[in-house]
């Protein structure tokens, strides 16, 4: 009886040090498969089925900032490839779009700041390679040029669409607000035509959307609104052209939908997470990068009401064979990738190699991946095979 007694003691004991660590048991489904309503539900654990390697790349082409402008280099941002493959950046601070040989030689430039047709009033948001054509968005527009920089036609949007992806000449997926009274709005994720009138609703999600903070300063309250990848829950989404499928998640959680592109969930990719908690110093360092031109003094007001953990996964890549690359965040500008194949199970844990430290700034497509590495006074793009996918 004595025995049995101290059991119940020491199981109480480790569920009242579980719950004050914010430490969770794994939950009896991980590792399990199950269909609810016509859907496959994967349950992975934490740890992948066959351990974790450190991804190898190889060099394919480096386009440095000074080459373009060496008074004034320009801040590279997005890429894409044509089939000769040359290749095409944009500048993140302007609307400016690069275009480069196969070898990256500069070939030519264009896109102009404005509110005429084929300009834009502040820098891209994405662009895409369609049958022969380049197709640039913003929040309020998008438009279609040739390949040399020929303006063809654009579309404007009566409304704010955020994370655009173009998914053919006729449709776009992209976020909206379903209302802008900040009490009763609803973050959705869509399928939209190119006037920007939606097609299809594929995620909604009330809690999602833009981080917004009250800051109180000498009795005043000022409402800050921002987007950080790193703390803020949205809904984000992949597309794969080859499969037409969907990826779709919230940030703040480790679960991922695969839908068609007529929004029908096909399959939700589970594993079981723990967020990893803000220390003081990644705060500062998030607020740095948001807020670059606050001053010290605001940057401290604003560090005590940060969110206390990072969000969960921020990224997800689309591999040969069917399966993803999912980028889990362990720390500031700091990143694995997990590897799920085409069955939704957990297979590899790939650690970054030497060239992209923390996978901050990447981008993944196929066997290619590719960062923009900032230096002390330029941006150099760098273009990688990765040579060793366990896939």
């Amino acid at each position: 009886m004595l025995i049995m007694l101290m059991r119940i003691k020491l199981r109480e004991w480790v569920l009242i040090f579980t719950r004050q660590s914010g430490q969770t048991s794994m939950p009896s489904s991980a590792g399990k498969k199950k269909t609810v309503d016509g859907v496959l539900n994967v349950y992975n654990p934490s740890k992948p089925l066959k351990g974790s390697k450190t991804l190898e790349v190889k060099e394919l082409l480096r386009i440095d900032s000074v080459s373009i402008d060496r008074q004034n280099p320009p801040g590279l941002h997005l890429f894409a490839r044509d089939s000769k493959k040359n290749t095409f950046i944009c500048d993140r601070r302007t609307p400016r779009m690069y275009r480069f040989s196969a070898e990256g030689k500069l070939l030519n430039q264009f896109l102009r700041k404005g509110e005429g047709p084929g300009e834009f009033s502040r820098g891209i948001y994405s662009f895409k390679i369609i049958n022969k054509n380049l197709w640039l968005s913003h929040s309020r527009k998008l438009a279609c040029f040739g390949l040399n920089g020929d303006f063809i036609r654009e579309w404007k949007f009566n409304r704010n669409i955020t994370f655009i992806e173009m998914v053919d000449e006729e449709k776009l997926i992209g976020n909206i607000y379903e209302s802008d009274l900040s009490e009763q709005r609803n973050r959705v994720c869509a399928l939209f035509d190119r006037n920007g009138e939606i097609i299809q609703p594929l995620f909604r999600d009330k809690k999602a959307g833009f981080t917004e903070i009250q800051l109180q300063n000498n009795g005043n309250i000022r409402i800050i609104r921002f987007f950080s990848g790193l703390i803020t829950n949205d809904i984000l989404h992949t597309y794969d052209p080859g499969k037409g499928r969907v990826f779709i998640f919230r940030s703040s959680e480790y679960t991922i939908y695969r839908k068609n592109i007529n929004g029908i969930t096909e399959m939700v990719i589970r594993r079981y997470f723990q967020p990893v908690a803000l220390t003081d110093k990644d705060r500062m360092n998030i607020i740095s990068q948001v807020f670059s031109d606050w001053s010290s003094e605001r940057k401290k007001l604003l560090k005590d009401v940060l969110p206390t953990a990072f969000v969960a996964i921020n990224l997800i890549g689309i591999l040969p064979g069917g399966h993803i690359a999912v980028r889990r965040i362990t720390g500031f500008r700091k990143h694995v990738l997990d590897i799920f194949d085409s069955q939704g199970q957990f297979i590899y844990t790939l650690k970054s190699p030497p060239e992209l430290p923390g996978f901050y700034r990447i981008d993944i497509s196929g066997k290619m991946i590719w960062v923009t590495k900032e230096l002390e006074d330029r941006d150099v793009f760098i273009l990688y095979e990765m040579t060793n996918l366990p896939v």
